[in-house]
């Protein structure tokens, strides 16, 4: 159900839309006559996230969520100045675009990942990945490890390494673009390596950010791996 809060976000973020800066630093939104203007910015923000009628604590931590990614993306867009614009052959479209993928629901939690595109007039757009995995029990955000349990306690070594095998695997088979040293760094035992994750039935997809084990144009790699394989 896509309700009450994809839409306050969007009407929030289209207060944003209506102001465009120049090179010599006005406002169209002012109303003022302006000579020789320049390459403008403009801005454009929509978000589309589910809301849980029975779940209001998750709610809420969807919502700070995209306030947060709002936030920082609204720093980039008012930190651009004038001059910065002066070297600008044509204008910046800044855009933020917020989605979610399939939502995993179960007696114990609720999952899903939001997804954060963000263009700031670049040679390409940015994605920025949160997941959300939410207790149903304790309502609150689950981690990787606990998420996982009952799990070994070598449990993060074990990820480390299979994760590892199944991304050169990949590259083997032609289907992912990288080397090993690039893989064997992002993929170091360190919770912060796996921090993108979804537990779907009895596997945990884990997805890896642009650049983490592999060059941009590869996109961001994902692999999944049985709930068994950490016990």
């Amino acid at each position: 159900m896509k309700k009450i809060y994809a839409k306050t976000i969007i009407v929030l973020s289209l207060l944003l839309c209506t102001s465009v800066l120049t090179a010599k630093g006005v406002s169209e939104a002012s109303g003022k006559k302006v000579e020789d203007r320049g390459p403008s910015i403009s801005y454009t923000s929509t978000a589309e996230v589910p809301f849980f009628e029975e779940e209001p604590k998750l709610n809420a931590i969807v919502l700070e969520t995209l306030r947060n990614i709002q936030s920082g993306f609204d720093g980039i867009y008012t930190a651009t100045t004038a001059e910065d614009m002066v070297g600008s052959p044509a204008a910046r479209a800044f855009g933020l675009i917020i989605n979610y993928d399939k939502v995993e629901k179960s007696d114990k939690y609720i999952g899903f990942i939001i997804t954060a595109d963000k263009y700031t007039g670049g040679a390409h757009g940015n994605t920025e990945l949160v997941s959300i995995n939410y207790d149903v029990k304790t309502k609150k955000i689950m981690s990787l490890q606990e998420a996982l349990k009952p799990a070994s306690a070598d449990w993060l070594n074990k990820l480390s390494e299979e994760a590892g095998k199944l991304l050169l695997k990949k590259v083997k088979s032609g289907t992912l673009i990288s080397d090993e040293e690039w893989i064997k760094k992002g993929t170091a035992p360190a919770a912060e390596n796996f921090k993108v994750f979804k537990i779907e039935r009895d596997n945990v997809k884990i997805i890896f950010p642009q650049y983490q084990v592999a060059p941009y144009s590869s996109g961001m790699p994902e692999i999944t791996i049985p709930l068994s394989f950490f016990k």
